[in-house]
């Protein structure tokens, strides 16, 4: 059977006040309501989602991965975190969830292997 694996992010689900703190794949992502920014990340997400019934012959895997974080050093978080000074609001401790991206790699790879199906939040993983 044909495999297919939509990479995307945590982010979809949008971060609004009255947003819970952890979400789980039924949650539909609602972002780019509140985000435009984020619109087409969400729209992407819904498209690839929409696989698992359009398209019952392919094996369809969507992995929303959380930040990751490794010796690359790449991506949004890394380089805000990389700057000399990071900026913080006084007082605000936000909920973050990280990954090493060996881990977000190793997910990937598992969604091939193992032939995935389905939407799946992913978090973090066992790598020391």
């Amino acid at each position: 059977m044909k495999q297919a694996v939509f990479v995307g992010r945590h982010t979809v689900y949008g971060a609004t006040p009255d947003s819970p703190l952890y979400h789980t794949e039924d949650e539909p992502p609602l972002a780019g309501a509140a985000f435009k920014e984020l619109a087409d990340l969400v729209a992407a997400d819904l498209y690839a989602g929409s696989a698992l019934w359009r398209w019952r012959e392919l094996n369809t895997a969507v992995l929303r991965l959380c930040y990751f974080l490794g010796p690359s050093r790449g991506g949004t978080l890394a380089g805000f975190l990389s700057k000399s000074r990071v900026p913080l609001v006084l007082g605000f401790d936000p909920l973050y969830q990280l990954m090493h991206e060996w881990d977000a790699e190793e997910a990937i790879t598992l969604a091939v292997e193992k032939q995935l199906r389905g939407v799946f939040n992913v978090a973090r993983g066992s790598h020391p």
